[in-house]
């Protein structure tokens, strides 16, 4: 493809992004309501940068969990983002609200990405720009991404598609500057999100075949493959990767946190169902069709996350069945197993949950993953091996109909797929107010407690960002028996209105209370005892007392 191409290509997915997540994107220079998972994203950007401008350690931060901070490196922080977020603070003159319009600007890069690559790994296959379009949107704007739009740990998926289309230009015709870009690509990836892992455990599974199934022509290519890049480069090519990834290591290998317990692991795996019917809250297109179904789906998680869309698994079972290419039997190998995996760690089936052991009972053991709290996930990887195989299926249906009727009569089927693919992804989103930016008056120095005192509230999180301040606890992805029980003695001592809060308030110089959601009358006059400022931040910031 000519570099036009790739403008044009990457133009029109932005465009078509945009049109996708309109309500969520604009106006990008005005603030959202920024609760859970939203304000978490955003404070992440701000912590990473602030951390990087000041030559500290991105994966520490001494202003939550106050006075011991708390290491990062098993939070969702996406790091990786860290130069776009830079540079909009550099654009904005440092402006209080440059992570939320950093944020904005991420999510819309990372869904252009997730379409782009896909769209370029298809087209490296020697499919036409229609066949590559069609499961490019699909993969782009599946359930999984668009119900996870706010998650930049999740929406950098994007390294999937990009990192088989490195290895794919790789095997087409190996050299070490391919090489090179396929390892870099690879280790910066673990900065963004924790699908290196199944990036990973793809390419193992891949070479575990090749061994088990002793394809002398695969063995023999693989063996091409690392003859024409040469032993010396390879080995270069490997401390590099190393290089990249080593500092993440060092840092996730010495934070720990308690490991999720086996019953929200359970409700974080996807119904064995899920992958085939659409929920009518995210695929609206069918209406009520499926309703039924997907109300029967009680145990883990339903089709509002695992639907992969009926275009591409159609097509996908064409294309498998009518495979030209070795990799498409691997591809749908792939599919399977990781859909298994998705499973969790037993099999669940519509309201029942059998406790049959599924294969990820035994990964669960595995160091890295015993951090890892929802196998859903996995699912992303089974998308992916779909989208690839479906671009196959649309090729076959085309040139069946090329041969039998017309050129034209094959375009028009085209056409009508890549139009209920766009209908079936498309999700219309409510608006969402707009809020003003919060307003801190000068405070003396001094950390922050915020009320009602809730470990995961991510809204609070999001003010730090404008009030600067050191907080009591924090929103983090994983905690450590120390956080969570720090988290319980504060609320027993507001609970109990016991005196022994204001006295470690006072002691460790709080400088300010602020209410972020209502709170009961009794427990801010016990408040107002501490002798601290109260700010009411859920209405206009006002002062209580």
């Amino acid at each position: 493809m000519n570099r036009l191409h790739y403008f044009v290509a990457f133009i029109g997915f932005t465009v078509l992004s945009a049109i996708m997540l309109f309500t969520h994107l604009f106006p990008i220079h005005l603030l959202t309501p920024f609760y859970g998972d939203y304000g978490q994203m955003v404070w992440n950007l701000w912590s990473v940068c602030e951390s990087i401008w000041n030559g500290q350690n991105p994966y520490f931060s001494d202003l939550i969990f106050y006075p011991t901070g708390s290491l990062l490196a098993k939070h969702t922080l996406a790091m990786g983002f860290f130069p776009i977020t830079m540079l909009v603070k550099f654009i904005t003159n440092n402006s209080s609200i440059y992570p939320f319009i950093s944020f904005k600007i991420i999510i819309l890069l990372s869904f252009t990405l997730l379409c782009f690559f896909t769209y370029l790994t298809i087209k490296e296959l020697n499919y036409t720009k229609f066949e590559a379009i069609i499961p490019a949107i699909g993969y782009g704007f599946c359930n999984f991404y668009m119900l996870h739009w706010m998650h930049l740990n999740h929406i950098s998926g994007f390294f999937i598609s990009l990192t088989a289309w490195l290895l794919i230009r790789l095997c087409k015709q190996p050299s070490f500057r391919r090489a090179l870009s396929f390892c870099i690509a690879l280790g910066v990836s673990i900065y963004f999100t924790e699908f290196f892992l199944f990036i990973i455990l793809s390419l193992l599974f891949y070479l575990s075949i090749v061994l088990v199934v002793r394809k002398s022509d695969q063995k023999a290519h693989i063996k091409t493959i690392l003859s024409q890049i040469g032993l010396s480069r390879i080995f270069f090519c490997m401390i590099v990767f190393v290089s990249i990834i080593a500092p993440f290591l060092i840092n996730f290998l010495n934070h720990e946190t308690l490991p999720p317990s086996r019953e929200s692991i359970s409700v974080f795996s996807a119904n064995a169902f899920s992958i085939l019917i659409p929920s009518p809250d995210t695929t609206p297109a069918y209406g009520k069709i499926f309703a039924y179904l997907n109300d029967r789906i009680s145990q883990g998680v339903s089709g509002k996350e695992s639907f992969v869309g009926f275009p591409l698994l159609l097509f996908a079972i064409v294309g498998f069945i009518y495979r030209r290419h070795t990799y498409q039997t691997f591809l749908g190998l792939t599919t399977i197993v990781f859909y298994i995996l998705s499973l969790g760690p037993t099999l669940k089936i519509f309201s029942l949950e059998t406790f049959f052991p599924l294969p990820y009972a035994l990964l669960s053991y595995v160091p890295v993953f015993q951090a890892f709290r929802t196998p859903a996930r996995f699912v992303v990887i089974s998308y992916f091996c779909i989208a690839l195989l479906s671009a196959e299926g649309i090729k076959k249906v085309s040139s069946t109909l090329k041969a039998h009727f017309s050129t034209r009569s094959a375009y028009i089927v085209k056409t009508l797929i890549l139009l209920w693919t766009l209908i079936e992804v498309y999700s219309p989103i409510p608006a969402l107010p707009i809020l003003p930016v919060p307003n801190f008056p000068p405070l003396r120095s001094g950390p922050v407690l915020n009320v009602p005192i809730d470990i995961n509230d991510g809204y609070a999180l999001a003010l730090q960002i404008f009030h600067k301040h050191p907080i009591a606890l924090g929103n983090l992805a994983r905690f450590n028996l120390q956080q969570i029980q720090r988290a319980e003695i504060l609320n027993r001592w507001l609970t109990n209105s016991d005196q022994k809060l204001c006295e470690n308030l006072r002691k460790d110089n709080y400088s300010m209370i602020i209410l972020v959601s209502p709170v009961e009358d009794k427990k801010v006059e016990f408040l107002s005892t501490c002798k601290i400022p109260i700010l009411e931040s859920y209405q206009s910031f006002i002062w209580r007392i």
